[in-house]
């Protein structure tokens, strides 16, 4: 997904998520990415590889997001609790059936709040995203990352990212929960 603000000494602004975090992903949606909801055509084709999703032009936030299972790695920036917002909400009223994002983790911003409730892998290196020229990984992140899990395939994250990093999983929320 491209991304802004990740490497805050580069001109570049967009940066794809990495095969290995992917490849997680998919080890959960055991039948793929339905919907990335902040791609492009290239990073959708050469990495992510979902059934559909919604580009820079296309504006996510103001698409519905009604899918089986959704992936998020959003534009960092000023709109981060929008992107959050819209990601919690659509699971909580049953439009989204299971959720990842990639976030930074910043545990005392508000806009990561919402995140809290869920379980969550606490990624044990800062990640190196992807260049979207040469496709090579870059180190550089600025931060921490965090993958949030949305679901109530809590044994299948666990079992696709324990080697990623820190499982969070004594607050996890499941939606009979309610």
């Amino acid at each position: 997904m491209p991304s802004s603000g990740i490497f805050t000494n580069s001109k570049k602004t967009e940066w794809y998520t990495p095969i290995n975090i992917i490849d997680a992903v998919k080890r959960v949606f055991i039948d793929g990415i339905e919907l990335d909801v902040c791609s492009s055509k290239d990073a959708n084709e050469k990495i992510i590889k979902a059934q559909r999703f919604f580009t820079k032009e296309y504006d996510g936030l103001a698409q519905k997001w009604n899918a089986s299972t959704v992936w998020m790695n959003h534009p960092y920036g000023d709109r981060n609790e929008e992107w959050v917002q819209k990601l919690v909400d659509g699971y909580l009223s049953d439009k989204i059936g299971q959720a990842m994002c990639i976030t930074y983790n910043s545990t005392e911003t508000k806009w990561f709040r919402p995140l809290h409730s869920f379980y969550q892998c606490y990624l044990y290196k800062r990640v190196s995203f992807v260049d979207p020229t040469t496709l090579k990984r870059v180190n550089g992140s600025q931060k921490g990352n965090v993958i949030t899990y949305l679901g109530d395939d809590i044994l299948g994250f666990v079992g696709a990212f324990k080697e990623l990093g820190s499982i969070k999983q004594e607050l996890g929320y499941k939606k009979d929960e309610k």
